[in-house]
């Protein structure tokens, strides 16, 4: 895997593309997208009829990174993987103050856990989401 962290010090960059948030052997996601929509990320996944009964109950993870504020929103154990969707509501912060900057954009990550929170699946980063 190649390093998602670039530069010399103290010009670090982060190429959130090659982040792996959590490492595991379970099914990844399967052609999973993500929009936007208001202050709610739509998360879906492809979902195969012909996945056991044990696969099925896999919950989904989700992560929604934002840099400006190095702030996050997740879900831990959000859908069944065999629902094919799940929303994540975000806090955006939508002008600059004091304290914080404007969120322009949203680094994504989706992820399963296994019911019985015994195995977890590689991270799969969906992209940046533009505010």
């Amino acid at each position: 895997m190649e390093e998602a962290v670039t530069g010399v010090y103290p010009n670090f960059k982060i190429d959130f593309s090659k982040v792996l948030v959590i490492r595991g052997k379970l099914l990844g996601p399967l052609n999973a997208a993500v929009k936007l929509e208001g202050d709610v990320l739509k998360f879906t996944w492809d979902v195969d009829r012909n996945w056991g009964y044990k696969l099925n109950r896999d919950q989904v993870m989700l992560l929604a990174y934002k840099p400006a504020n190095d702030e996050a929103d997740y879900l831990v154990s959000g859908a069944r993987r065999k629902e094919g969707t799940e929303e994540l509501k975000v806090s955006l912060r939508t002008k600059t103050d004091s304290n914080s900057v404007k969120d322009e954009f949203i680094e994504t990550y989706i992820a399963f856990i296994s019911d019985d929170r015994e195995s977890i699946s590689d991270s799969v980063y969906l992209g940046r989401v533009s505010v």
